[in-house]
């Protein structure tokens, strides 16, 4: 042989070894590449569509569609459903809370599309609402998808489900036979009553997961052929809801809201609810409480009035023939000439505002000279209608005819009216707000204490 023959040789093996070499890198490279089937992992989980070998097919004559989904090995990822998401006409139709396939097992779902559809996704979800889980959605394109031919009245017959939109709603299926009276269950083999039979004749037992509407308002239930959405309307109920004329005060699951003229959680007042306060029972005379910016607002409030002097004990005066008693008093914006009375009711005259821990000036002008005349005086700090002894300030003797002393407001005093009582003694002190004294007399008058 020749080295031509040679060389025509050796390159045709060259050419066989190259081929081969091609197909291989065909078969191990780029065949993997255009797998028809998607498929991810999420989670501990994997799920593929499969869109080969007829598994997923639309029928246009049905307007069903028809998608097989395998599940991978794992077993220990628990999942609680899948979702389907269809585009069709660039809109997507969502099919949700589907059961799932078992471990290394496939799944077909018939599903009722309003048109021929464009792509199918898959993703697992574990939990519901916020605790809500969506693994990584896989979409497969379905644009070569070849149509297929879908016997809905077989399915039917096979008690195959078929899912609309939405939560695992179910097409309702044709009742095939009747029994007593009633409809037979064309899927679970049982029977129903009339009652439970949409008006063609439909009929089918839903399950409590495909009633889940997500809504915590609401309690899910199934009844006969469609889910029961019951709306709560009791307060106090938990589970997340605030129902309709509910409140945070009788319901935790509320929040207060501003505005609502229901006083809730810290705010002191919200428009008309006050929570029962009012200018009297905080310590004010009289006038007229409001709400400001959800804070009470005093603004309106009179702090002192009138005291009522019938509820405290009475004292009549002493002996006023030798000529002994109080011609001015003059303290806290009090200043009030008086004539000999034996005891004078000022009640009626009430002081400035005398604010607490604060020390005031008191001169108590006497009818005569010559004669060592003492005072005392007892103001109801702590409102009890009773004079104490803690209550009592002994304001000084003296022969002149103006005899002073200090009187000191505590700082623990009670806002608003209480009543003074000042009264005089010939040569000591008198011996209580309640004793007449021998000479001299007794005068009322209102004070007003303030912060």
């Amino acid at each position: 042989m020749n080295k031509r023959g040679i060389s025509a040789i050796v390159a045709t093996v060259l050419i066989v070894l190259i081929t081969v070499a091609g197909v291989a890198i065909i078969w191990v490279a780029i065949i993997p590449m255009v797998n028809e089937n998607a498929d991810f992992e999420s989670f501990d989980v994997r799920f593929s569509i499969i869109t080969s070998s007829g598994y997923t097919v639309y029928d246009p004559d049905s307007g069903l569609l028809s998608v097989q989904v395998k599940r991978g090995p794992d077993t220990n990822q628990e999942i609680n459903y899948i979702e389907l998401i269809v585009v069709v006409g660039g809109n997507s139709e969502k099919f949700t809370k589907l059961p799932i396939p078992g471990s290394n097992q496939a799944k077909t779902y018939y599903l009722s599309v309003s048109g021929s559809p464009e792509s199918v996704s898959v993703a697992g979800i574990v939990g519901r609402g916020e605790n809500r889980l969506e693994s990584k959605p896989i979409t497969s394109e379905l644009d070569n998808l070849p149509d297929g031919d879908i016997d809905k009245d077989e399915l039917v017959d096979e008690g195959t489900l078929i899912y609309l939109s939405g939560k695992a709603n179910v097409s309702s299926q044709i009742c095939k036979d009747v029994t007593n009276d009633g409809y037979v269950n064309s899927i679970l083999g049982k029977s129903c009553s009339l009652g439970e039979c949409d008006g063609s004749g439909g009929c089918f037992e839903c399950v409590q997961d495909s009633c889940d509407d997500d809504n915590v308002c609401t309690v899910d239930s199934c009844g006969g052929n469609s889910c029961l959405y019951t709306v709560i309307t009791s307060c106090g109920v938990d589970g997340g809801c605030c129902p309709a004329g509910c409140n945070a005060n009788n319901d935790g699951d509320c929040l207060p809201v501003s505005g609502n003229d229901i006083a809730e959680g810290d705010e002191e007042c919200d428009g008309s609810d006050l929570r029962e306060k009012s200018c009297e029972s905080l310590g004010y005379y009289s006038g007229t409480l409001s709400c400001n910016a959800l804070e009470l607002d005093t603004s309106g409030c009179v702090l002192c009035g009138d005291e009522d002097v019938t509820s405290y004990c009475e004292n009549a005066g002493g002996d006023l023939n030798d000529g002994e008693w109080i011609t001015r008093l003059t303290f806290g914006g009090i200043d009030n000439p008086s004539a000999a009375d034996g005891y004078l009711d000022a009640s009626h005259i009430i002081s400035d505002q005398l604010v607490r821990g604060s020390s005031y000036t008191i001169d108590v002008e006497e009818s005569i000279s010559g004669y060592e005349e003492c005072f005392s005086v007892w103001i109801d700090w702590n409102h009890n209608e009773v004079f104490d002894d803690n209550e009592r300030t002994y304001v000084g003797c003296g022969e002149d005819e103006v005899v002073s002393g200090t009187i000191s407001t505590p700082s623990d005093a009670l806002l608003g009216s209480t009543l003074m009582r000042i009264v005089g003694a010939y040569s000591s002190y008198p011996s209580g707000a309640c004793t007449a004294p021998y000479y001299n007399e007794v005068e009322d008058y209102t004070i007003c204490v303030a912060p």
